[in-house]
């Protein structure tokens, strides 16, 4: 039987209040919650005050604060040619990991895919330059912390760099330290992976987070992906960290806000389970 710790995004409640939204996580039974930082905490803007009380808010409903995700606003890229900006992004991202070191954050997932997109009149190779320049700074910025981040590798739905797990690996390969490694989100694997199976075996050492929702981006269980056999490959590569749901707030083509209790209870208990059969 596997037993892997599942968290999920407060992202899925939508507008609701941020101490609701954990506390509604922790009723439904979760183990940890991530929080979207450009949605609800960006990092700028968040008080001293804000980030113990939120801090003391998970802690008290027995949850572990798992990860943050979103972690960079629009308009700031670490792969621009415009040098200004790049370091900008840098010192914004840099702001990030101190937030989460201060709140006993676990990982942090860095997708946003505007923040790494290459622009058609920049020149590719310049700009995977500049995108390993500013991981290195950021792996040496967390040398001493504990914290870990993850390169989240994302579809040409959002990005048209690093598309696939095997990019995002060369891309990470020999930067300093062992803080830094790959977000796993099975949704974005579904259309760019030939299969969904050999990325984890082959890189499963890398994996920090594993982000799940079904093939439509709705709760797992509720469409067609292979939960079971990707939690059996997460097994035998011995993946020590959560599950972690990234639902959105309304299904694709639908402007009503879904019943989030509703479908991450399913969804929960749908893992659950499933690793049960393990």
């Amino acid at each position: 039987m596997a037993n892997f710790p599942i968290s999920s995004t407060t992202w899925t409640f939508g507008e609701l209040p941020l101490p609701e939204a954990i506390r509604h996580l922790a009723d439904i039974g979760f183990d940890g919650v991530d929080i979207p930082v450009g949605k609800q905490m960006e990092v700028d803007a968040t008080s001293p005050a804000r980030r113990k009380a939120i801090r003391k808010t998970v802690e008290d409903c027995g949850l572990v604060f798992t990860g943050f995700h979103w972690a960079i606003p629009p308009g700031l890229s670490y792969s621009t040619p415009d040098q200004d900006e790049r370091l900008r992004t840098v010192a914004y991202f840099n702001r990030v990991i101190d937030m989460a070191e201060e709140m006993g954050v676990r990982y942090i997932t860095l997708g946003c895919g505007y923040t790494h997109r290459i622009a058609p009149e920049w020149h590719r190779e310049e700009a995977l330059r500049n995108a390993r320049d500013s991981w290195e700074r950021w792996a040496r910025h967390l040398e001493g912390k504990q914290v870990q981040v993850g390169l989240e590798v994302l579809s040409r739905l959002d990005v048209n760099v690093l598309n696939t797990v095997e990019e995002c690996a060369r891309f990470l390969t020999g930067l300093t330290g062992e803080r830094l490694g790959l977000t796993l989100d099975v949704y974005h694997m579904n259309i760019e992976e030939s299969d969904l199976y050999s990325p984890i075996s082959r890189f499963g050492h890398l994996i920090k987070v594993f982000q799940v929702a079904d093939n439509h981006r709705n709760t797992p269980g509720t469409g067609h992906l292979p939960w079971r056999n990707l939690l059996a490959m997460l097994q035998a590569v011995n993946y020590p960290g959560f599950l972690s749901f990234e639902i959105p707030p309304n299904a694709w083509g639908h402007r009503e806000q879904r019943d989030a209790v509703k479908e991450l209870t399913a969804g929960l208990r749908y893992l659950r389970e499933t690793m049960h059969t393990l």
